[in-house]
């Protein structure tokens, strides 16, 4: 399950990746630098654009965080599977 989660924090925050290089192109071509005497769909374009850009990347480094737990609780689960209880070592 971490495999996956993993993959899609990386590819979640490779969309955030190139949405932040195209920025200034998007920004320029589409959207609105200042927002005085600015139409109200090019700065509401704006701020959706660069909403989608913070949470691509917040979810992304949530996504590989969790990932990253994940895989440590799996190998702590498997260290602990092997270890036998201190009562059964002593008989």
């Amino acid at each position: 399950m971490y495999k996956r989660t993993l993959r899609a924090g990386i590819i979640v925050g490779s969309a955030g990746l190139v949405i932040t290089l195209f920025s200034s192109v998007f920004l320029q071509n589409f959207g609105t630098v200042t927002f005085s005497g600015t139409t109200s769909f090019s700065s509401g374009l704006t701020q959706i654009y660069l909403l989608t850009l913070f949470a691509c990347l917040a979810f992304s480094a949530a996504l590989v965080s969790a990932a990253l737990v994940m895989r440590h609780l799996d190998a702590a689960g498997d260290r602990q599977a092997d270890r036998q209880p201190l009562d059964e070592r002593r008989t």
